[in-house]
């Protein structure tokens, strides 16, 4: 197949993971950007794809398709990872950097200070999750499997993978608002 046609065939694809990331991130990325990333990863899945590995092309075009979009929001983001052993050597950038005095900074350097602290805090919710929590959300907001899907999985009712999906998710804001949800854990 050439890149055209792979492109063709695998386009309900691309749109899909571009309405999947666009319905999340209205406000700050643009459709076209994210349906162009994707058919991005499609493409280097076409390029990059060995049959012997016993590999779907499809799951393959999938994960690499979300990865470019992945890294074109990482990108756009603004934000760096440092790898630890070089921590030491570099100059963090004005606006990741906590400032003395709040009243010098502007609103798009808050802004940046509160995703930054967001998704710090986020992280650490996310280890005081079960495993069981975890791969029910990955399920569902990585992998954008249905409840059906989950339920299956996890072999209980549609009902039941609801009420543990929203049993995730109190357990979850009750962590990032510092409050530990202990009490009804089904998982």
């Amino acid at each position: 197949m050439t890149e055209a046609e792979v492109l063709k065939a695998y386009d309900k694809l691309a749109h899909k993971l571009a309405r999947k990331y666009h319905t999340i991130y209205k406000k700050k990325y643009e459709y076209d950007d994210l349906y162009q990333s994707a058919c991005l990863g499609i493409l280097k899945a076409h390029r990059t794809y060995d049959s012997s590995k016993c590999v779907n092309f499809k799951t393959h075009a999938y994960n690499l398709a979300r990865y470019e979009i992945n890294h074109y929001m990482r990108d756009d983001s603004g934000l760096i990872a440092i790898p630890h052993h070089e921590s030491h050597n570099v100059n963090v950038p004005k606006a990741v950097q906590t400032p003395e005095n709040f009243d010098d900074i502007n609103e798009a350097e808050f802004n940046s200070l509160i995703n930054i602290e967001n998704k710090c805090i986020l992280d650490g919710a996310f280890k005081h999750l079960s495993e069981k929590q975890m791969e029910l959300l990955k399920m569902i907001y990585l992998d954008d499997c249905t409840m059906e899907e989950v339920a299956r999985n996890f072999d209980i009712s549609r009902t039941t993978a609801y009420i543990w999906h929203n049993k995730a998710i109190e357990k979850l804001r009750g962590l990032m608002d510092g409050i530990q949800v202990q009490a009804g854990d089904l998982l």
